[in-house]
């Protein structure tokens, strides 16, 4: 807890952007593991340019890179590929300690949003024209006038409540991937949508 506490004292825990500020172009990504959403992700970051990608378990997976001194990379291989590790006496894997640090252990302390904080202050000290956040996991990390996008495909057999959070959200768009074929046609039909939602998103800045 003291390297989490050390961490996370450093950021200035915004709650939502803040009126009078410029409404960002946000696409936010939830689907299973595995489902392909960084895949998709950096498709988009392609076809839009000015963009960037966040993720709301950048910081966390900050913390737990230092905690147990490995790099940020090593921390995606051993999750990415379910290795088995022994911590505090159980056999558990990297991708179950993300899970249960991010959920159980730090959000009854600093609140259930507290990863959207964090990516809310990241946001609003970007230049980027486009933010994309592919790890879209729970209700509360919903951000306001942000396109919503659900990745059909990957595992579903796990059942922590952050692969099951959403399952009822209504997203604005959905990508079947659960052929792994090709997606030309549902990514033209979401940037189609994306261009609707500019007009909104420059209406909403009008109105600042």
């Amino acid at each position: 807890y003291f390297m989490a506490l050390k961490f996370l004292c450093k950021h200035k825990f915004l709650n939502n952007l803040k009126v009078g500020e410029n409404v960002k172009k946000i696409i936010i990504i939830n689907g299973k593991k595995r489902a392909g959403k960084d895949y998709i992700a950096n498709i988009l970051k392609e076809k839009l340019g000015n963009c960037e990608i966040m993720h709301y378990a950048d910081a966390l997976k900050q913390i737990i890179s230092e905690t147990f001194e490995i790099s940020l990379e090593e921390l995606d291989n051993y999750k990415n590929e379910n290795v088995e590790i022994i911590f505090n006496n159980r056999k558990t894997t990297f991708r179950r300690i993300l899970q249960c640090f991010a959920t159980e252990a730090i959000k009854p302390v600093f609140g259930n949003n507290i990863w959207k904080r964090i990516v809310l202050e990241k946001i609003k000290e970007t230049n980027a024209e486009y933010i994309i956040i592919p790890d879209f996991r729970f209700p509360e990390e919903y951000i306001e006038n942000s396109l919503t996008v659900k990745v059909l495909g990957g595992d579903s057999n796990d059942t922590h409540i952050s692969e099951i959070a959403l399952n009822d959200f209504k997203f604005d768009y959905i990508i079947d991937n659960t052929k792994k074929g090709d997606l030309t046609h549902c990514i033209n039909g979401l940037l189609s949508l994306l261009r609707q939602k500019e007009q909104k998103w420059k209406m909403l800045n009008k109105e600042i």
